[in-house]
């Protein structure tokens, strides 16, 4: 014997499709009324208990004009600031490694001294 599982009275399942009922019909051979949407009451659901706030319109970004002034002279600095620090980070890294390691540079072989001085 199989027995389906029904909510109290009054409330609806929410693994229930849309437009049926799940009221049991052992309610409605107590009271002699037919099972419809309008006999069952509303349950409450946390969006009636906690409304979900609206979203604020957010404001449009300002346009920037890349043709202005002051905008290519920032990125003349944010471009030389990308450009340099990597420069920068490996010149002090070799630099550090022959001063306070002690560390010989790798020698040239078969390098002779110039004849021009500089």
């Amino acid at each position: 014997m199989s027995q389906r599982f029904s909510p109290p009275s009054g409330q609806t399942s929410r693994f229930s499709k849309p437009g049926t009922s799940s009221v049991s019909p052992s309610n409605s051979a107590k009271t002699g009324e037919p099972i419809t949407e309008a006999s069952v009451p509303p349950s409450p659901t946390t969006a009636s208990v906690f409304p979900r706030p609206q979203p604020q319109p957010q404001p449009q970004p300002k346009r920037v004009d890349t043709s202005s002034k002051e905008y290519k002279r920032v990125e003349r600095k944010v471009v030389s600031v990308m450009v340099a620090l990597p420069i920068l980070f490996v010149t002090s890294y070799f630099l550090y490694e022959r001063l306070a390691l002690g560390k010989v540079p790798p020698s040239i072989p078969n390098a002779r001294p110039s004849d021009k001085p500089l």
